[in-house]
């Protein structure tokens, strides 16, 4: 609500500090007031008069009752800055004015605002205004919003506070002529029955169920369900009892109009409905009393079925509970009789059963002998046919009543056969009544008959027992002839079953002799054998190397050839004992190339025995050759695998082809060039303009040139600065964004657009933020007014210059003074742009509305406008405004990049810098990188500085652009830093401890290792530095018999060389800080007492000293050390020494075993022990070691089976930790000055 200003002094209040009058320099204060309102800002203005130095002016907000609201409002000096010493100044406020702030009443307490100004020496002045609303009301029509101050014009309309906010609509009786409550309607008494309503509109009728006609005449009706009763509307159906009469309703059903509604006959009144006087199953048969009918009973008020009865859903009636057959059983369930049983809801057969209609039974569908088969059809047991409807014995069987059933009129040996009488089978007769086999004749079970009691040659002669004729045995119940012979048909005996070579072998067959084969009826020698003479026997007719081959002719096998009556081997062959033949003298891939010595082909040699391919080559199966190990782009890498070329892959299609990111150039793999495809893996080139190198940026798959060049005939050329020459040719020669080169011209330079100035070097947008003197004030161009077919109109522009800050909104107005019937409107941005209104951008321009909205302005926008209204179609019979000026006052940010220098694809460890630049330049105030999606903590100028570039620093940079109209990303440019393979262990260091058991099988070593680009090679090492791999792949499998030592790997790239990635190979059991260890590998944690150790020093001489001794107490032991810098010394091993006592001397009992020493680890030092028991040594770290002693050997010790005795220990050196392991008896021992003895506690070993 608008508010109005009043320049006159409220109340003034002087307060003076201490003093009770005014004699200073701040004479007088001055506060405008004006009325406020709820939910907007406010300012005022407070003016100080006075001599001197300008006072200081404060503002506070306090409620009438006193309580402070703010005592320190935020002001601004907006007069009397220029002069800080006449006293005068003016002081403005702006605040939000809430809605308990104010009232309208002027009598009523408010918030007040206080203006407080002091001078320099002390006086204060302070004046205040009372906050008022302003008091001015105003009226609202249909649909509008009202309030106290906010009446309602339209007629018989009231303000409805019912309605949030409160609504003007019509009174009651009252309806909205124009819908409901549209703004400018009108309300409009509602009509009667009969009465004119208005069309589709039932509220214009004012009858309760009354609704205006569907159809003209429409005038106001008692709806559907309703009928007029003179003036009001009532329904048109009556309830039993009520009148339906005056008007005529309708009654209920079964119901009948007699005055009132009454049930018809037959049926009886009940709950306000008819129904019939009898009831069915299941209905009410009380209240009132119904009969029930179709055998049922009225029990507990309803209709039931009698007993013996059920309920009948399909019949809706009360049915016998047991059904005949045929009769459903279901639905409700009934019992079935007759032996029937309810099969699919119907009582029929079962299983077994068959219908008889004669007996309305269900009976056996079985009959025996005698009984009746048919009607219904039954089945005959027993072996009995059903013979005119009765089951009687069929043709060939006789009824025998002893088994009451049909059986056979024939009988075999043993059955009977009288009673009844039957034929016997098989040359059996009847005797006695049974079948049996008469005089010459016996019984064969096998053929169920009687047949003869002799044999001959081949006939069974058991079951039953018969003499075998004609010499034949019998051998395995069938007569035959016995060992060594075989039958002769012709002769019908048996005869010999072998033969020489010569005599018949057929009829009967015979074995013939000495290799000897059965031809055409006669023993003779057979393919692949010749008859020799003097051994009388067949022999080969083929013979191996170094056997005869003449007398009689033998060919010679193997490749080998008959020379001098004996197999040689012929001229370019060699004698091979393994395959036992003649072999060539030269060797192909893969076969021996000794024993015998043979030459193997092109680039292969005869290693460990095998033609394998020389170094640098493999075997090609396709070829059978062995060719270079090196294939060449487009060359086959597989079968066998061969290396390809740096920066190339065995690709898919078994190929040699470049890496991804990387393109082929002739037989080698290159980083791609401009306009060439790349990866951000990989990058691009690093080129040259000029005299300057930079490095190709790899920007959607494609190398680009970097932000400040452009490409021209495949080179990047810088781009140019203003006043420079540039090209044409190409749209973004010029460095600054705002800049082009000209076309059409000789020596073109870069030129500043249009709209932009050339400023320090830059183009810089015009930005004057106001317009011209006297462009404020409307402009009107005068149309043709006659003849009438062709006026145009008077076009009137509200102003001929505008501003607006960029992404704010100007409307530009224009208007036809003639009011006249536009047929076409549109605004054209000079010099012949048509803007396209409705676009977001710009809103109406046209016809309906030919103000131009100008939305979320850009740069782009400033310009001259012309707004053009025509009262003809197509832009016809039109007039142009005055040019209207459009300024936009500010400059966006249009574009960033990003450029990384030196290249995307650093190494690591090196600097790399990242750029933004943006469009225009220079046009951002802030930045933020990100990487990824993440904001980069700290980074926040326009380059952002990598100094020590990691492997973590790889991935996609972005670069936003921030000023006051907004900010934009730039596209994602990836850094890709190229390392060394390298490692990391979980816990730290170069060297993996791993434990392993060779008994379970190999060892694999996997040099784990990471690099950019990828490892193309991997290198294995053992202790002693050998090379044991030089392979592709990263794994390496360590076998048994090169046992446990440390191996370590190294790794290449195309960058560089790993540092060295160790692995101590450890047997299990054999940790570090744990003893000696407890499995069965010779030495144990019960059976190691001392180590005696030859001490490395230098022998002292020593005056007196006693002579070596003749023995010592151990048997010596010669040590081979895994490390050079161990000094090979003699090594003895004390068993079963732990279980004596410290004090106590038993001399060492030594074992075959060979002791392997190493370094000390943790504890102890290592010993390892081999045997003929096991392929490597089995490791022991022993425990710490607690005391050292030094003695020497006088003599040799003396054996004693029984207990030694004790002698005194003289110490040259008695250990720091003597007194712990002292004898309670001193014990004489020979000292030693070249030997260190070392003992653990006894304890020690009893802990492990």
């Amino acid at each position: 609500m608008a508010f109005t200003k009043k320049s006159v002094i409220l109340t003034l209040c002087v307060l003076a500090l201490n003093i009770g009058f005014c004699n200073s320099a701040l004479s007088s204060i001055v506060l405008h007031s004006q009325t406020v309102t709820a939910g907007q800002s406010a300012t005022f203005s407070c003016m100080s008069s006075g001599s001197g130095q300008d006072p200081t002016i404060t503002w506070a907000l306090v409620y009438d009752n006193g309580t402070t609201i703010s005592n320190n409002l935020a002001s601004s000096y907006t007069g009397g800055t220029e002069d800080g010493n006449d006293g005068a100044i003016t002081s403005s406020v702006t605040f939000f004015v809430q809605s308990s702030y104010v009232s309208t009443d002027s009598n009523a307490p408010g918030v007040r605002l206080w203006c407080y100004g002091q001078d320099s020496v002390g006086t204060s002045m302070s004046i205040y205004t009372t906050l008022r609303t302003d008091t001015t009301t105003s009226t609202a029509s249909l649909g509008g919003t009202c309030s106290s101050t906010v009446t309602c014009s339209t007629v018989n309309s009231y303000c409805n506070t019912n309605l949030s906010p409160s609504q003007c609509n019509c009174n009651t009786n009252y309806y909205d002529s124009n819908g409901v409550n549209v703004a400018d309607g009108s309300c409009i008494a509602k009509a009667g029955l009969g009465g004119t309503c208005q069309a589709g509109n039932d509220n214009s009728c004012g009858t309760t169920y009354a609704v205006c006609s569907s159809s003209s005449p429409f005038v106001c009706v008692c709806g559907s369900t309703f009928t007029q009763s003179g003036t009001i509307c009532v329904p048109n159906s009556a309830n039993l009892g009520e009148s339906c009469i005056n008007p005529s309703k309708s009654c209920p059903a079964n119901a009948t109009c007699s005055t009132t509604c009454q049930c018809l006959s037959g049926f009886t009144a009940s709950s306000g409905t008819c129904v019939a006087d009898s009831a069915a199953y299941g209905q009410s048969c009380t209240n009132p009393a119904r009969l029930c009918v179709d055998e049922a009973t009225c029990i507990n008020g309803i209709c039931q079925c009698n007993s013996s009865f059920v309920y009948s859903t399909s019949f809706g009636s009360c049915i016998s509970s047991s059904a005949s057959y045929g009769q459903s059983c279901t639905n409700p369930t009934r019992t079935c009789l007759n032996d029937a049983t309810c099969i699919s809801g119907v009582c029929q057969c079962g299983t077994g059963f068959v219908y008889s209609s004669s007996s309305g039974s269900c009976i056996s569908d079985t009959a025996t002998y005698g009984q009746s088969c048919i009607n219904p059809t039954r089945t005959c047991l027993n072996d009995a046919t059903c013979i005119s409807g009765v089951c009687q014995c069929g043709t060939g069987f006789v009824y025998s009543s002893s088994s009451g059933s049909c059986i056979s009129n024939t009988a075999t040996y043993g059955q009977s056969c009288t009673n009844p009488t039957r034929t016997c089978l098989n040359d059996a007769t009847c005797i006695s009544g049974v079948c049996q086999c008469g005089t010459g004749f016996v019984y064969s079970s096998s053929s169920g008959s009687c047949i003869s009691d002799t044999a001959s040659y081949g006939q069974a002669c058991i079951n039953p027992t018969r003499t075998c004729l004609n010499d034949a045995t019998c051998i395995s119940g069938v007569c035959q002839c016995g060992t060594g012979f075989v039958y002769s048909s012709s002769s019908g005996s048996c005869i010999s079953s072998s033969a020489t070579y010569g005599q018949s072998c057929i009829n009967p067959t015979r074995t013939c002799l000495n290799d000897a084969t059965c031809i055409s009826g006669v023993c003779q020698c057979g393919t692949g054998l010749v008859y020799s003479s003097s051994s009388g026997s067949c022999i080969s007719d083929t013979a191996t190397y170094g056997q005869s081959c003449i007398n009689p002719t033998r060919t010679c096998l193997n490749d080998a050839t008959c020379i001098s009556g004996v197999c040689q081997c012929g001229t370019g062959f060699v004698y091979s004992s393994s395959s036992g033949s003649c072999i060539s003298s030269s060797a192909g891939y893969g076969q021996s190339c000794i024993n015998p010595t043979r030459s193997c082909p092109n680039n292969a040699e005869c290693t460990n025995g095998v033609c394998e391919c020389s170094s640098n080559y493999v075997y090609s199966s396709s070829s059978g050759t062995c060719i270079s190990s090196s294939a060449g782009i487009g060359d086959s890498c597989t079968n066998p695998t061969r290396q390809c070329p740096t920066n190339a892959v065995c690709g898919t299609n078994n190929l040699c082809q470049c890496s991804t990111g990387y393109v082929t150039s002739g037989n080698t793999c290159s980083i791609p060039g401009l306009g060439q495809s790349c990866s951000a893996s990989v990058g691009c080139q690093t080129t040259t303009s000029g005299s300057t190198s930079i490095t190709l940026q790899c920007v959607n798959n494609v190398c680009t040139c970097p932000g400040n060049y452009y490409t021209l005939n495949n080179a990047c050329i810088q781009k140019h600065a203003l006043g420079q020459s540039c090209s044409s040719s190409v749209s973004n020669s010029c460095l600054d964004s705002a800049a082009n080169c000209p076309s059409g011209i000789a020596n073109p330079t870069c030129q500043c657009n249009s709209g932009y100035t050339a400023t320090s070097g830059v183009c810089v947008q015009d930005t004057s933020s106001s317009c011209p003197s006297g462009t404020n004030s409307p402009s009107i161009v005068t149309g043709v007014s006659s003849p009438a077919e062709s006026t145009t109109p008077n076009v009137w522009v509200e102003q001929t210059c505008y501003t607006v800050n960029l992404l704010d909104t100007q409307v530009m107005r224009c208007k036809d003074t003639k009011a006249g019937n536009l047929r076409a409107a549109r605004w054209i941005k000079l010099p012949n742009s048509v803007v396209v209104a409705s676009t977001g951008s710009f809103i109406n321009g046209d016809r309906t509305n030919p103000n131009l909205t100008v939305s979320s302005a850009q740069a782009s926008y400033a310009g001259f406008y012309i707004c053009q209204l025509c009262y003809a179609n197509n832009f016809v019979r039109c007039t142009n405004s005055s040019n209207v000026q459009l300024i936009v006052v500010g400059t966006a940010i249009t574009a960033s990049t990003v450029s990384i220098s030196p290249s995307i694809t650093p190494t690591k460890g090196s600097q790399v810098t990242m750029s933004c630049g943006t469009t225009p330049i220079g046009a951002a105030t802030s930045y933020t990188w990100f990487k990824g999606n993440a904001a980069i903590n700290g980074a926040n100028g326009a380059t952002y500085v990598i100094s020590f570039v990691q492997a973590s620093n790889s991935g996609s940079y972005v670069c936003r652009a921030t000023n006051t109209y907004g900010s934009i990303d730039s596209s994602a440019v990836t850094l890709n830093v190229l390392y060394a393979p390298e490692f990391s262990l979980p816990g730290g260091g170069t060297t993996d401890v791993i434990v392993h058991d060779f008994n379970a099988g190999d060892l694999t070593l996997t040099c784990d290792m990471t690099g950019n680009p990828a490892i193309t090679r991997y290198y294995f090492y053992d202790a002693s530095n050998t090379l044991l791999a030089n392979i592709t792949t990263n794994t390496y499998s360590v076998t048994s018999s090169q046992g446990y030592q440390t191996y370590y790997c190294l790794a290449r790239n195309s960058v560089g060389l790993s540092n060295q990635l160790s692995f101590e190979v450890q047997e299990p059991g054999g940790t570090g800080n744990v003893g000696a260890a407890t499995e069965n590998t010779g030495i144990g944690t019960g059976t190691i007492a001392a180590i005696v150790l030859g001490w490395c020093r230098k022998r002292e001489k020593v005056e007196q000293q006693p002579p070596p001794p003749a023995a010592k107490p151990y048997i010596p032991r010669t040590i081979v050390s895994a490390n050079s810098t161990v000094t090979r010394k003699d090594v003895g091993i004390m068993m079963d020494g732990h279980d004596l006592p410290v004090s106590e001397y038993e001399e060492p009992r030594y074992t075959t075993p060979r002791y392997h020493l190493k370094p000390a680890k943790n504890a102890g030092p290592i010993i390892s022990m081999y045997d003929d028991g096991y392929e490597q040594p089995r490791a022991h770290q022993l425990p710490a070691l607690d005391t050292q002693y030094l003695y020497t050997d006088e003599e040799p010790r003396k054996r004693h089976k029984k207990k030694r005795k004790r002698r005194h220990r003289e110490h040259r050196e008695p250990s720091p930790r003597r007194h712990d392991y002292e004898p309670a008896e001193p014990v004489n021992l020979p000292p030693s000055d070249e030997d260190l003895v070392v003992v653990p506690g006894k304890q020690n070993f009893m802990d492990l």
